[in-house]
This record gives structure tokens, C-alpha cells and sequence, in this order.
């Protein structure tokens, strides 16, 4: 079920971004992948949580083995878009569960920069996450992997 409709008068980049934002909500790895220009890149921030940035190629690997066997489901809300020429600004929240047992609520403000023209691909989107918050998720996952091998 799609998390986020974009507005009917919506341009054909923010069409895109909902499209995407979509496939990350349904973890549609190759969906998401469907979205980028070959040129995407991807970059986490703050620099402090240690991702370094990544083309396309990838970005795919990197959501199949670490993001989605983590959670079985991720639920995005985008509460705000701005979109100015080539660049959409949006503020969204995931909410989740890991396969563990912990509660996920991260806080983002993306930022995705698309190609020109009527069917515009994603060339970059940069994303700023709570790293206050993912610290003490993963500490919180190390415990509990911890635990478990321990049995």
C-alpha cells in the first residue's frame, strides 16, 4: 500500500520521489534501484555514522544485506516536501520493528537531486538521519545478538 501520494498537480520529479519513497516502504530493493539514474549516488549524514557514500551498484547490495534483514516491514510517513527546479527537500520518519525485537523511529530530511526532462531519474539523494537515535538502536541490536549467541 503506498505511503505517500503526491499532490495531482505534482511535477514529474516529485512523482518520482513518491515512487521511491513507495518502493523503500514496500523494501522493493530493485524498485527503489529502478528510480536512480546509473550516475546516483547515495551519502548518509552525518559523516559521524561511519556509511560512506556509494554509487548505484552499490546501494542495492547494501539495502539487501543490511537494511531489509534487519526489519520485516518499514513504514515511511513523509510529512513535507519542497521541491525547487531539480531538487526535492522532504522531511519523513520510519517506523519499524527489527527481526529482533527492537523499535525503530528514526527522524530524516532527505535530499534528492533528479535529471532533467519528462521522466526524470534520481542523481543523488543525500540523506541526514538521527544519529542520537541509530547509536542506541544499534547498541541496543549488539545486546541482544549478544544474548543470543550466548544461548
Amino acid at each position: 500500500m503506498p505511503t505517500y501520494t503526491p499532490p495531482s498537480t505534482a511535477s514529474p520529479s516529485h512523482r518520482v520521489f513518491a515512487s521511491f519513497i513507495n518502493a523503500f516502504d514496500a523494501f522493493d530493493v530493485d524498485g527503489m534501484l529502478s528510480y536512480l539514474d546509473s550516475t546516483a549516488t547515495f551519502t548518509l549524514l552525518p559523516k559521524a555514522m561511519g556509511v560512506p557514500p556509494m554509487s548505484k551498484k552499490h546501494l542495492g547490495p547494501y539495502f539487501k544485506t543490511q537494511i531489509v534483514p534487519a526489519f520485516d516491514t518499514m513504514e515511511v510517513t513523509v510529512h513535507e516536501v519542497i521541491e525547487s527546479e531539480n531538487t526535492i527537500v522532504a522531511h519523513a520518519q520510519s517506523d519499524s520493528t527489527s527481526k529482533q525485537g527492537t523499535p525503530w523511529h528514526n527522524e530524516y530530511i532527505f535530499i534528492f537531486k533528479f535529471t532533467d526532462g519528462p521522466n526524470p531519474k534520481i542523481t543523488s539523494w543525500t540523506e541526514f538521519g538521527n544519529s542520537a537515535f541509530v547509536a542506541g538502536f544499534m547498541a541496543e541490536e549488539a545486546k541482544k545478538s549478544a544474548r543470543t549467541a550466548s544461548l
